[in-house]
């Protein structure tokens, strides 16, 4: 073999050498970054576990169809909390008046050495729970002593420990909040605070729907011009007014369709609104009212005995008086006595019956039989 053949063959020797080395290190790498792999999905798996663990309790909270009141809501999220955090925990739940945007107390659970005056928590934009609410923003206090303008001073049994205020929102305001007091400093790590945070979530989507639901259903059984009962809903509303000396009333706005064309729907829909107004506030509390069509209304009352005719003519009277939305507006009625041998659809015949015959009488009349 000459000189240049086995330098050449040496060089490619050498080439296949760097190949395999290269090779070697690369396998190496992989096999570096797949136990890398390996061990990041081991840890992942590890916190996972974790995660499910401290989860768990709020996993325990009752399905929705089964919590039928705000009630139930706030003691199954105050029980969740305190199973997770143990017997000397304590939990309150507070509430934002929608109309005030007062704060007040509307549960509490936990160590009975707690006293459930602690609601004045809830005291001025400057205490914890005033923060919570007004800057809608999650509030811990990881060492209660270290914080003592935060509470009232007879609170002196919240100073030791730990607290954490979870505001409840719904969509952009803040509904309440729920506050949640550990014996320990530092009892809400961050490991913790999502824990409690998945509690307050959960049962605020519970509140929500429940609130939906009563919306829904009230709804359901009121004219959404004049907020009375609807015809359905006062039918079947029918029996909490039982006994004696049940009057069966039906009044009709006289000309109504006269002052749609002259002033227009939307004026009619105000005298409408007026007219019902007039009529909640004379016959008060003990009465079943409705709206039975456009501009014709229904009431079930107990009147005594003799008195049916006067307060016919007395609702006459009473929608007569002054103006109805600036206009002069009149009523015809009828009134009948609903008595235990008829349905109450047999008595709204005989009163709608007797309303006819006050308008062909002349209108802005009552008549009784």
């Amino acid at each position: 073999m000459t000189a240049a053949r086995r330098d050449e063959t040496s060089a490619e020797l050498r080439r296949e050498v760097r190949r395999l080395r290269q090779d070697l290190t690369r396998l190496t790498h992989e096999m570096a970054d797949a136990q890398g792999e390996a061990h990041a999905r081991h840890r992942d798996l590890e916190a996972r576990v974790e995660v499910a663990l401290r989860y768990q309790d709020v996993a325990l909270l009752p399905d929705f169809f089964e919590l039928n009141s705000e009630d139930d809501v706030y003691r199954a999220v105050s029980q969740v909390l305190l199973n997770h955090h143990g017997a000397r925990s304590s939990v309150w739940i507070y509430r934002v008046d929608e109309s005030s945007r007062a704060i007040r107390c509307v549960h509490f659970a936990g160590a009975t050495d707690v006293p459930v005056s602690l609601q004045v928590l809830s005291m001025g934009p400057d205490t914890l729970v005033g923060y919570c609410v007004r800057t809608c923003t999650t509030r811990y206090v990881a060492d209660c002593s270290m914080h003592t303008a935060l509470y009232p001073r007879d609170a002196d049994e919240v100073r030791t420990g730990s607290l954490l205020c979870i505001p409840m929102m719904s969509e952009a305001h803040c509904i309440g909040c729920v506050v949640v007091h550990a014996d320990r400093v530092d009892g809400f790590g961050v490991d913790e605070q999502p824990v409690v945070a998945a509690a307050v979530s959960v049962g605020r989507v519970h509140i929500v729907n429940i609130g939906l639901m009563k919306l829904a259903e009230w709804h359901a059984a009121h004219d959404g011009l004049t907020e009375l009962l609807n015809l359905r809903a006062f039918i079947e509303s029918s029996s909490r007014l039982a006994g004696q000396g049940r009057v069966v009333i039906f009044g009709d706005l006289d000309n109504f369709k006269s002052i749609n064309d002259t002033h227009g729907h939307l004026k009619g829909n105000e005298v409408v609104r007026e007219v019902a107004l007039r009529l909640t506030r004379y016959f008060g509390d003990d009465v079943l009212l409705a709206r039975f069509g456009g501009e014709e209304f229904v009431a079930l009352a107990h009147v005594p005995l003799g008195r049916e005719a006067a307060v016919a003519d007395e609702i006459v009277e009473r929608i007569r008086q002054g103006y109805v939305a600036e206009l002069k507006v009149t009523m015809s009625l009828g009134a009948t006595i609903w008595n235990n041998q008829e349905t109450l659809e047999d008595a709204l015949k005989r009163a709608d019956g007797l309303c006819r015959e006050a308008k062909q009488g002349g209108k802005d009349r009552a008549l009784f039989g």
